[in-house]
């Protein structure tokens, strides 16, 4: 990931020498405030419209826009594809956790997910009645050669029941507060 980061600052023309010092002031004093508590911090990089860093502390990818949406760069997936990648990274360790602790011979699992939108009047299984719905689908494929109809079966349940599914189908509160750096606010 950080060689990705690194060739999206290249190719943006920053070097790597001044990127990584203005990097580290802005994300090592607001990653000290937060990386602590578990929070995961995005910011604009500066290298395009769009990219932004993302960084929990220990790991570090990229976000953008593609190359087609005026400013982005494709440097990183958009926010739809790190929340669909959420979604099927959550499944399959969810299903790798149930099969180990079950002994179910699964040898590898791939989820595909994809976002979109429909009619609410056009969806029989919305609650809404106008406007548009989003629906994710998502194909899940189980490789195992000694995986049994009812191995299939439980690890599909399991599947719909991983801890992120479970935050995008209840309610979700989501709190934006603005954040202010006392230390800069000091000086």
């Amino acid at each position: 990931m950080l060689r990705v980061a690194r060739f999206a600052r290249a190719a943006a023309g920053v070097r790597p020498a001044v990127a990584a010092a203005s990097r580290l002031s802005t994300t090592q004093r607001t990653m000290s405030a937060h990386a602590r508590e578990g929070w995961i911090v995005v910011e604009e990089t500066g290298a395009s419209r769009y990219q932004n860093r993302i960084s929990d502390g220990r790991h570090e990818t990229l976000a953008d826009e593609p190359g087609t949406f005026d400013g982005g760069c494709d440097t990183g997936m958009n926010p739809y594809g790190f929340l669909l990648s959420a979604l099927g990274t959550c499944t399959n360790m969810t299903m790798r956790m149930y099969a180990t602790r079950e002994n179910i011979p699964l040898e590898r699992s791939r989820v595909f997910v994809k976002h979109g939108r429909t009619w609410a009047k056009d969806c029989d299984e919305c609650h809404s009645t106008s406007g548009r719905v989003d629906v994710i689908e998502m194909d899940v494929e189980l490789e195992g050669a000694n995986l049994t109809d009812e191995h299939r079966k439980k690890l599909m349940k399991i599947a719909n029941s991983c801890p992120v599914h479970k935050t995008m189908t209840t309610e979700t509160l989501v709190h934006v507060n603005e954040f202010k750096d006392e230390a800069v606010e000091q000086s």
